[in-house]
């Protein structure tokens, strides 16, 4: 049975990837995942105990999101997107996004290897006006120094902001750190959300799990309200001496573990609901 944390819980970071020759990739795409479909997803979803999904474009599809849309399509008012698009793209290609749901675009730079904060400024400028006129929002993910040194202008859009992973900052990272206030303080003013999402993004495998609980609970302190919780389902990877071009396994990563990531980050029933719940339903316009 739910408790009343869970009713409607939301996974706010997941991908989908269908069958290759309907769905096909980039060819100068960084790393090739395996399928995981919309059937997976739903899947995934039973067994995390969740209602409700936030579908981000993957990096392999570019600026392609079929995909992800056609996801969409089938699991209905359940499901809301991010996207990727080009920088010229025109602005009807957003209200048509829109209208399909998609509550925000997406800003990879991780994932590029771009770390040009600058560059990322030009490119987000050109889609602020209709992003704005449409209520949408901004994702980033990059390298917390690349997010840091960012801030200055993601301040000035005027709408909302949220962090990939943590806002990618080491685990091991000193609490002091004058980057993790930076985020902290931001979090506090109510522009920007922070997912609590892919740890091993974060710490791998040679860190101990408290320090990814502090970092957690830290964020959580500094505004509940603008805190996210996703799963990175289905858990990308690109294996250690494997060619771009040939197939990286998923993380093993069950989906009925990660309920134990709730009570370790989110001690409070309060705190569980606010974040699983009302967080997506108020950013993604997911019905009340």
């Amino acid at each position: 049975m739910n408790t009343p944390a869970q009713d409607y819980a939301t996974d706010c970071h997941v991908h989908v990837f269908g069958e290759r020759r309907e769905y096909p990739m980039m060819e100068n795409r960084h790393y090739t995942p395996g399928q995981a479909d919309t059937q997976a997803l739903r899947a995934h979803m039973q067994a995390c105990g969740i209602q409700r999904v936030v579908l981000v474009q993957p990096s392999v599809y570019g600026t392609d999101n079929g995909c992800m849309l056609d996801a969409m399509e089938i699991l209905g008012d359940a499901a809301r997107g991010v996207a990727v698009i080009a920088q010229d793209s025109p602005a009807s290609l957003l209200e048509q996004l829109a209208e399909r749901n998609v509550a925000g675009l997406r800003l990879n730079l991780e994932s590029s290897g771009q770390r040009e904060s600058d560059r990322a400024r030009q490119q987000v400028a050109a889609w602020l006006p209709a992003m704005r006129r449409l209520s949408m929002h901004l994702q980033v993910y990059a390298v917390f120094e690349t997010i840091v040194a960012s801030l200055p202008w993601l301040d000035k859009l005027g709408i909302p902001v949220v962090l990939d992973h943590f806002a990618m900052i080491p685990a091991d990272t000193p609490d002091a750190h004058p980057g993790i206030r930076a985020i902290c303080d931001r979090l506090s003013g109510g522009q920007y959300y922070v997912k609590l999402s892919a740890p091993y993004r974060i710490a791998g495998t040679h860190l101990p799990h408290e320090q990814v609980v502090q970092l957690a609970q830290r964020l959580i302190q500094s505004n509940p309200e603008r805190c996210l919780w996703g799963s990175d389902w289905p858990h990308t990877n690109r294996e250690p001496g494997l060619h771009r071009l040939e197939v990286s396994r998923f993380r093993e990563i069950p989906s009925d573990t990660l309920h134990a990531q709730w009570p370790a980050w989110m001690p409070d029933a309060a705190t569980r609901r606010q974040i699983l719940h009302l967080n997506p339903q108020a950013l993604y316009g997911f019905p009340a």
